[in-house]
């Protein structure tokens, strides 16, 4: 959970952090503006090492397995990256003492370092043909902030950017027009950042259900890059040149169309106040980082201070060691309680049968709106009861697994309704927080992969 006073350092970092956009350059969104815009703080990224499992499919560099991305820079040390592509430290093997040199091997037991190493690259200068800088290798990753957000941040070791991208803490406005940072041709290649793109996007909204937590966006015009991976990572850019979201996926839909899937920074990305605060001493010395309009800058840090909470889930078992129970509960920085009620959806996930492959969600064959119920709360207690979970299991998903399939494990998609006042984008007409926290339960201890 994070401390009051840690949380206190936060508010005042953030308030630091504030100043008002600069004003778009001239120019236009052409390869040219988006050069001069970002080439200092745009980096490929390429991450490599032994995994602990596979993980999606890695694309090919020179032969090596390779996961590779886009990061850009937000301070003149720290970068965000995809956390997809450089992955969490349980997706990685750990790195094994050097036998002939025993006196590091205490050193590598408190360290308990990864197999994996982060390259990261740029332009040498506005020049496309001056080439590219030599790969930056000494990236530290930042622990992630929300495990169901694809963002992560890499910590260099010195001032390496000296034109940082601004963040807006600002909404996505469906309808309106932004623009994506991309890589023309072939983005898996780090001789693709001597070819910038401004792809103009128009936002779409969310899709949960197919997309979960990520923003969709319709792209305008695909001709300039290739739909593929190795964008993730680039910046989305409002009209102000700050950016308001991180590319997750670009993909090809069912009608055709160009999608590109991101992260949202703002009110739908809880990390963006811790993220900065943990930027290295130093870092923060211009202090044009993030922007919006004070009053909703204000705004939100209020609603930050409401919805404050670390939410956990404890599963009551039965005599199979299955799921019986849920009790979820908080801690927040309030005084009192401050969560009336949460609205619950629930995922189940695992094989229908025991002819497959991989583990699947289990297809719920209710209505999406029917699939959400409600746990209310007490005015003295900071947990709610619920035995729903494994009635639906026991009523609606056992019913269609055959063939020794089985429950594998639980997402639980929270969304509190909140006491306290807070703004009404972040809330739907009930009440509910729009942006769930998500947890994850084992239906067994057995079934843990």
């Amino acid at each position: 959970m994070v401390g009051p006073v840690r949380y206190l350092r936060q508010l005042v970092l953030f308030a630091a952090l504030y100043v008002l956009p600069d004003i778009a350059l001239a120019q236009g969104h052409d390869a040219v503006w988006a050069r001069h815009l970002v080439a200092d703080a745009f980096f490929h990224l390429e991450v490599t090492g032994t995994r602990a499992s596979k993980i999606g499919k890695p694309a090919l560099v020179n032969g090596t397995p390779t996961f590779v991305g886009k990061a850009f820079a937000i301070t003149p040390k720290l970068l965000l990256a995809p956390q997809h592509i450089v992955g969490y430290p349980g997706d990685w093997a750990g790195k094994v003492s050097d036998p002939a040199r025993p006196q590091l091997e205490e050193v590598t037991d408190a360290l308990r370092p990864l197999d994996r190493k982060i390259g990261l690259t740029r332009l040498k200068s506005l020049e496309p043909a001056d080439g590219l800088s030599n790969q930056i290798r000494d990236a530290f990753v930042v622990s992630p902030v929300a495990e169901e957000l694809d963002v992560v941040a890499l910590s260099l070791n010195k001032d390496t950017v000296s034109s940082p991208l601004h963040l807006s803490l600002c909404n996505i406005v469906d309808g309106n027009i932004y623009t994506a940072i991309l890589t023309h041709d072939t983005p898996q290649s780090a001789a693709s950042m001597a070819e910038l793109v401004a792809v103009p996007l128009v936002a779409s909204g969310r899709n949960p259900e197919l997309y979960g937590n990520l923003y969709v966006f319709q792209v305008k015009d695909s001709s300039g890059f290739k739909v593929t991976n190795g964008h993730e990572g680039s910046p989305i850019l409002d009209d102000q040149d700050a950016v308001v979201a991180v590319v997750s996926a670009v993909i090809t839909d069912d009608a055709g169309n160009t999608t590109v899937l991101a992260t949202p920074i703002g009110p739908s990305f809880p990390g963006a106040i811790d993220i900065l605060s943990r930027a290295p001493d130093g870092a923060l010395q211009n202090d044009s980082g993030v922007g919006c309009s004070l009053s909703q800058t204000v705004r939100r840090m209020n609603d930050r201070v409401a919805t404050q909470a670390f939410w956990s889930v404890d599963a009551k078992r039965d005599k199979q060691g299955e799921i019986g129970k849920v009790v979820i509960s908080y801690e927040s920085t309030a005084e009192h309680p401050n969560v009336s009620a949460i609205k619950l959806n629930l995922e189940f996930w695992g094989k229908e049968n025991g002819h497959q492959d991989t583990i699947t969600r289990i297809t719920d064959s209710r209505e999406q709106k029917d699939q959400d119920f409600v746990v209310e709360g007490s005015d003295d207690a900071r947990e709610f009861d619920t035995d729903e979970v494994s009635r639906v299991a026991r009523e609606l998903i056992k019913p269609r697994i055959k063939d020794h399939g089985y429950i594998s494990f639980v997402k639980v998609y929270i969304f509190p309704r909140l006491n306290d006042l807070v703004s009404p984008e972040l809330r739907d007409g009930s009440g509910f927080l729009i942006n769930p926290i998500v947890r994850k339960i084992y239906w067994t201890q057995e079934t843990k992969e």
